[in-house]
C-alpha cells in the first residue's frame, strides 16, 4: 500500500510540475489551455488505475 502511495504522490508532483513549466513558458492563453487539458488527461489517466487498486486494498468500492 505504501508503495502505492508513493507513486501517487509522484506523480502528482510531476504533474505540479510540469503544470507549472506550462504556466509559466506558454505565452498564449489557447494553446496555454490546449495543452493544460491534455496534461491533465494524461495526468488523470496515469493515477487510475493506482488510485483503483489502492482502493481495493483499503476496501473501498
Amino acid at each position: 500500500m505504501k508503495s502505492l502511495q508513493s507513486i501517487l504522490k509522484q506523480i502528482d508532483d510531476e504533474y505540479e510540475r510540469e503544470r507549472d513549466h506550462l504556466m509559466r513558458t506558454l505565452p498564449e492563453a489557447s494553446v496555454k489551455d490546449r495543452a493544460l487539458a491534455m496534461l491533465k488527461s494524461r495526468y488523470l489517466e496515469r493515477r487510475e488505475n493506482y488510485v483503483r487498486e489502492l482502493s481495493a486494498l483499503l476496501g473501498h468500492p
